[in-house]
This record gives structure tokens, C-alpha cells and sequence, in this order.
């Protein structure tokens, strides 16, 4: 989000540079949650919302949020490991 947030400047350039500079993923219900905001909290248009979309997919990997992804999170939130699991 702080990527596209002009409030922000100082977070702004702290994300373009992690993007930059590492291997970033992004999950289908992040793109989702970043459309409605910033077409939302700025006001950007559906057209500039897709255009960030792409970005964030040509920039980051894209992943897929499964049953297994989910319940793979909530085990290293839990410290939880689960018999289907190699981590």
C-alpha cells in the first residue's frame, strides 16, 4: 500500500526499495484488499487501480491463497505443525 500513498513519503521509498532489492511475493487476497484501497481511501480510478495490479504482478510473485496456504500461516502464527506440513 505504501507504494502508491503520497501521505507517506519516507514509507514510500522504504517499500519501492525492498521491492527493488529482494525476491517479493504478493497473494491474490492482497491484490484484492490493495484495490479497494486505494480506489477507496485514494481515490485512485479502476483504471490506475488495474495498472497497479500489474505492476505489483510483474514486480512480485504471485501466490494463491489455498486451504493449505492459510492453515500453513495460522501453524507458524501458532507455532502449530500440521501432518500434511515440511517446513
Amino acid at each position: 500500500m505504501y507504494v502508491y500513498s503520497s501521505t507517506e513519503p519516507q514509507k514510500q521509498a522504504i517499500a519501492q526499495k525492498l521491492i527493488r532489492s529482494s525476491e517479493s511475493f504478493i497473494s491474490t487476497q492482497v491484490l484484492q484488499e490493495l484495490t479497494n484501497i486505494i480506489t477507496k481511501k485514494f481515490k485512485f480510478s479502476y483504471q490506475r487501480a488495474t495498472d497497479a495490479v500489474e505492476e505489483c504482478c510483474r514486480n512480485c510473485k504471485l501466490t494463491v491463497n489455498s486451504k493449505d496456504t492459510i492453515l500453513l500461516a495460522h501453524g507458524i502464527a501458532g507455532h502449530i505443525t500440521f501432518p500434511f506440513m515440511t517446513v
